[in-house]
């Protein structure tokens, strides 16, 4: 695809005509301080966007975190201008929530918002569809929801709706930063069609409604028009494939090179690839099968980079490397046939794995037993320490716990009065410093094994934070979504994992069955959401 980009560079450019008179109007919206929601990360801010705008003929208007009502007042104070601009782009960057038929950018005071107030906390994106639908071609609308929406009111959820995109509407979606470049890098930089600059990122944007590839959403001058055909030919006879020579066409339908472009496309069109790929349109996958056919690919050991329903470089790499194992012919693309057998084996692998992982579990549980009767099931408090530093989350873990918790306050109790302050003092700055000071001064006191145990602890804890933040970040984003969470929940109360209350909330309770459910099938015990650990839940 990146070849084919290359081949429209010169020639899209040729397909507008003069911009002299043209009235252009960009509006960019960037909430990243959130009162109630975490903060947005965003470039915009130090971008160079509102200057290639400029550059580009655009009257720029630029609205940082703003709250709902500075969001309404901005949108109809220019309403009369959105309305007569020859050329219309507005980015919205922030907390974006749907209810199922629309979508809000929350406004950065947004506190709680429900499906009765949420009008009164954001700016509905459908209200800006009908401006959008009076300028076909010629108005965009990019959005870039912020990932990590957390807690939101009863009825929404987070991100945007592409059923509200009304027909002849260009919306984007994606990062804010792929958004960014496709602003100023392809659309106005390079002078791409809305419609081939999307293609290009495929699997980082998503592009809905009207997107067209025959006409740059930029004018050029005559001038600019001179030796586009030649530029755009010789970028496609270099690319050679079937996307160039498509392109090549879509901009030059009549031009010189016209006939033997479809010449060569014929021939391309030939090829096992290219039948396969027709073959596998002609299915018609929409969003939902293509996600389902990457969680079997997932299943099975063929990694496709993501479960979002995008058929990009990850998933054609993971289907060919299936192919191949199975004895077939290497498309990168699927059959009917081929399908059944990816559903039907991954049917049969998530059931060997929740059989391997129920195996692993009972032995898991023959050996913490033996160890608890090993450690002298409770007896000692040495014997406490040693089974919950080899099984913290253990069958017997809660009654190990308690036990020590009863240990500690009776030490309390017993304790000298400065040996217990001491204590106070280190368990108060809980760090190495405090304890080690703790340890010279009672060596033998009532804690000092306590303190040596928690000096070890911190001295070895930056590795397993590093490594516990990398879960977290993970689980933000493939559990980000509250109904996610509330299946994760569910699916481990139908384990008998006890995670607590099904309320979408993950408390220490559900912390300690997710480790408990990701140690039974040999994934890493974070007790965080990996894709790896969803995958085999919704498998499951």
């Amino acid at each position: 695809m990146e070849k084919t980009l290359g081949i429209i560079l010169a020639g899209a450019l040729a397909l507008s005509a003069s911009a002299a008179m043209a009235r252009d109007l960009a509006l960019i919206v960037t909430n990243t301080n959130y009162s109630r929601f975490p903060d947005v990360e965003t470039d915009l801010a130090s971008s160079n966007l509102s200057e290639a705008l400029d550059a580009a003929g655009f009257e720029v208007l630029a609205l940082a975190n703003a709250s709902a009502n500075r969001m309404h007042d901005r949108f109809a104070d220019r309403f009369g201008d959105l309305e007569v601009a020859d050329r219309l782009v507005i980015v919205l960057v922030g907390h974006v929530v749907s209810d199922g038929v629309q979508s809000w950018v929350l406004g950065t005071d947004a506190r709680r918002p429900n499906i009765f107030d949420v009008g009164a906390q954001g700016l509905a994106v459908s209200a800006l569809m009908p401006i959008l639908a009076g300028k076909p071609g010629d108005a965009l609308l990019f959005v870039a929801p912020a990932l990590g929406t957390g807690n939101i009111g009863p009825g929404l959820q987070a991100g945007f709706l592409p059923g509200e995109v009304a027909q002849g509407v260009s919306v984007i979606e994606g990062p804010e930063s792929e958004i960014l470049s496709l602003i100023t890098d392809d659309i106005l930089g390079a002078g791409l069609p809305v419609g081939l600059a999307v293609s290009g990122r495929e699997g980082a944007v998503v592009g809905y409604g009207y997107l067209p590839v025959g006409r740059s959403f930029l004018p050029v001058s005559p001038e600019e028009r001179a030796g586009a055909e030649a530029a755009a030919w010789e970028a496609a006879e270099a690319a050679d494939d079937i996307g160039a020579y498509e392109g090549y066409l879509q901009l030059y339908p009549s031009g010189p090179n016209a006939d033997t472009a479809n010449a060569r496309l014929s021939e391309l069109r030939l090829t096992p690839e290219a039948r396969a790929a027709a073959a596998e349109t002609a299915l018609g996958l929409n969003r939902d099968a293509r996600r389902e056919i990457q969680r079997n690919l997932s299943i099975l050991g063929f990694d496709p980079r993501g479960i979002d329903g995008i058929f990009g470089n990850g998933t054609r790499a993971a289907i060919r490397a299936a192919q191949a194992e199975q004895g077939i012919e290497v498309t990168g693309f699927l059959t009917g046939n081929q399908i059944v057998w990816l559903q039907e084996a991954a049917a049969t692998r998530s059931a060997e794995l929740e059989e391997e992982a129920r195996a692993r579990q009972e032995e898991a549980d023959r050996l913490d037993s033996a160890f608890w009767r090993e450690t002298g099931r409770g007896e000692t408090e040495d014997g406490l320490r040693t089974y919950l530093e080899r099984y913290p989350d253990g069958l017997f873990s809660g009654l190990a716990q308690g036990r020590l918790d009863e240990i500690e306050a009776e030490r309390q109790s017993s304790a000298a009065a400065a040996d217990r302050a001491e204590w106070e003092a280190a368990e108060a700055s809980d760090d190495v410093a405090g304890y080690e000071r703790y340890l010279a001064i009672y060596p033998e006191g009532a804690f000092a094994d306590e303190a040596r145990t928690r000096v070890l602890a911190l001295k070895g804890d930056n590795e397993e934070e590093l490594r516990l933040e990398a879960a977290r970040a993970e689980e933000a984003r493939v559990a980000a979504n509250p109904i996610t969470r509330l299946l994760v929940e569910r699916r481990l109360q139908q384990l008998g994992l006890e995670p607590g209350a099904v309320d979408g909330r993950f408390d220490d309770d559900t912390r300690k069955a997710i480790r408990n459910y990701q140690r039974a099938r040999d994934l890493p015990a974070t007790g965080y959401v990996s894709q790896a650990t969803l995958v085999r839940m919704l498998a499951g």
